[in-house]
């Protein structure tokens, strides 16, 4: 679920309890764990046979363990010299290339290879008090953990922490050390690097552009001249069976980055970008998701003279929004049936307590009466809001709506229901609430009155509703 700077940020109970990719330094640092969970997960079931190469260091290490590197007395050394102001010297950049960093890659730290990168920055980089040392230290980090992640013969799962580790590295004032925003830029866009080892770059590439973001102007336009090439190739990837999830990914990541970015972008690449927008925007090949993103960048970026065809985008956002609601109301459909049919194979007998199931799932032998669940239609409401924001936002500043082949109040009308019905699912998050918005988004297309979202209360134990976040980052459903 992932944040341009020009997009508005809703409440936190919509974001509560989903993964968050990209929105607060906070955040980034548990989603970044819960991120490596998955990539070490697949890159377990990917290794296969050859998984089990490991570094040649393996056999020549020092130690076996990265917790006697810790206890060494030449890890105290390094550690005391560097404190008091020294420099780099020969000896204890060896110390960094032969002995500790090629921890990463031994078979024996394998279990616990997450703690090894996390604490491999604390114990060599944090304490470093001279800023050319720091830097000079933090360039071997850059050099053997970029090699290491484009080694072939290397473990994928070393090679994935090792490009993790790459875009953890900061600078002495917490943020993004600026030096690897090239290198995961360029693993990035790399399509010949298993798709694994590019999420994990372009998860230390937004880093970077969410720091920027908060930074000001002249971090971001440093910035793009690194990344926009590499979020520009990745929206431009074409679809494959193979790794449609895994591009979806890629894709979302690098537009929650583009509007903070592309105001940076060479001319020639900004003729093109609206356009480019527009294409992923229509595209049925791809994710829901994925297309209410690039709507939302489109609306961010867009101005009169983009070039786009006003009312075919806003005739394409009106199709994928009820397109989105219409295949969540399916699933629940086959949800429904698949409960029924749990409870016409034998309910349990009623007069017998059974045990408490998890929440929201009813009751054991009884169809549960949630048949949106509350995330599918929270979901749903951040679709139809943010979809309203890429139209026309509510600052009035900039949207679709500004296109000059946006005559008249089509556009802006659109708008305004996608917003009203979208808080309406936030507030109250069932089929009703999903209905009510099909309805509704259908109604001037036909030419008929603009519907109302209807005046429907919460449950009593629910909290009242606020605007649903609608920046790319709170999708609940959009991470691998």
């Amino acid at each position: 679920m992932n944040t341009p700077s020009t997009f508005s940020v809703g409440p936190t109970h919509v974001r509560r309890g989903f993964w968050v990719i990209l929105p607060r330094p906070p955040a980034i640092a548990c989603a970044t764990r819960l991120l490596a969970g998955c990539l070490m997960a697949a890159a377990c079931v990917a290794r296969g046979s050859s998984g089990s190469a490991a570094f040649a260091q393996n056999a020549e290490a020092k130690y076996s363990t990265w917790s006697k590197v810790e206890a060494a007395p030449e890890t105290r050394a390094y550690k005391e010299n560097l404190r008091e102001g020294g420099g780099l010297d020969a000896t204890l950049r060896a110390l960094l290339e032969l002995t500790a960093l090629p921890q990463l890659a031994l078979a024996s730290n394998r279990s616990t290879i997450e703690r090894t990168r996390r604490r491999m920055r604390e114990l060599l980089l944090t304490e470093i008090a001279d800023e050319k040392a720091f830097e000079d230290a933090s360039q071997v980090f850059l050099d053997f953990f970029g090699k290491l992640a484009r080694d072939e013969d290397a473990d994928l799962l070393v090679r994935i922490n090792a490009l993790l580790l790459v875009g953890e590295l900061k600078a002495k004032d917490g943020k993004p050390w600026p030096p690897t925003a090239g290198p995961l830029a360029s693993a990035a866009r790399d399509a010949k690097l298993p798709s694994a080892i590019r999420v994990a770059a372009t998860a230390g590439l937004a880093r970077h552009a969410e720091a920027a973001r908060a930074t000001g102007e002249d971090a971001s336009k440093a910035l793009a001249a690194d990344a926009l090439p590499a979020i520009v190739a990745i929206l431009q990837e074409p679809v494959e069976k193979d790794t449609s999830v895994e591009l979806d990914w890629l894709v979302s990541r690098s537009l929650s980055m583009l509007p903070s970015l592309g105001r940076w972008a060479p001319k020639e690449v900004a003729a093109t970008l609206p356009q480019l927008l527009a294409k992923l925007l229509e595209d049925p090949l791809r994710s829901v998701d994925v297309r209410v993103r690039a709507a939302a960048a489109l609306g961010a970026m867009v101005v009169p003279t983009s070039g786009v065809n006003g009312p075919q985008v806003i005739s394409a956002i009106r199709s994928l929004a009820i397109s989105g609601l219409e295949g969540d109301d399916a699933i629940a459909a086959s949800r429904r049936l698949e409960q029924e049919y749990i409870v016409l194979l034998g309910a349990p007998d009623a007069t017998v307590a059974q045990p408490a199931g998890p929440p929201g799932l009813g009751q054991p032998g009884t169809p549960s009466t949630l048949a949106i669940t509350e995330q599918v239609g929270r979901r749903a409401a951040w679709r139809l809001v943010t979809l309203a924001d890429a139209i026309a936002p509510l600052d009035g500043k900039g949207g679709l709506a500004v296109l000059s082949t946006n005559t008249g109040t089509q556009a802006t009308d659109l708008a305004k229901i996608l917003r009203d019905f979208g808080m309406n699912l936030d507030k109250i998050p069932d089929k009703q609430s999903l209905n009510d918005a099909v309805a509704a988004i259908h109604a001037p297309a036909t030419g008929t009155p603009r519907p109302q979202a209807p005046q429907r209360q919460p449950k009593p134990e629910e909290p009242a509703a606020e605007e649903p976040a609608t920046d790319p980052a709170a999708s609940p459903f959009d991470s691998p």
